[in-house]
């Protein structure tokens, strides 16, 4: 299970830096995550999806648009999602 999502270490920010954007949440155990960001909150724009085996992970696609919003959300495995989102600046 996951849980206290934040981004550059902020719980849903608004005004996040477009070039250094950085994920990182709590889980109850280590094992596999993956992390999938979007442009929308129905999660079909997909940005990025990411599998890894930290509790963080670095943005590092395409330039994220600014004065937007995405929504992002990570799991253990094939468990649920935990779900956030964030403004850029």
């Amino acid at each position: 299970m996951t849980g206290g999502l934040k981004v550059n270490q902020e719980a849903s920010p608004a005004g996040i830096a477009v070039d250094d954007v950085i994920f990182s949440w709590e889980a109850t155990d280590e094992r596999q995550f993956t992390v999938e960001l979007c442009a929308d909150a129905e999660f079909k724009q997909t940005v990025m999806y990411t599998d890894t085996r930290n509790t963080f992970v670095r943005y590092d696609g395409l330039p994220l648009k600014s004065g937007a919003t995405y929504y992002w959300r990570v799991r253990t495995g094939i468990g649920p999602w935990s779900t956030a989102e964030f403004t850029t600046a």
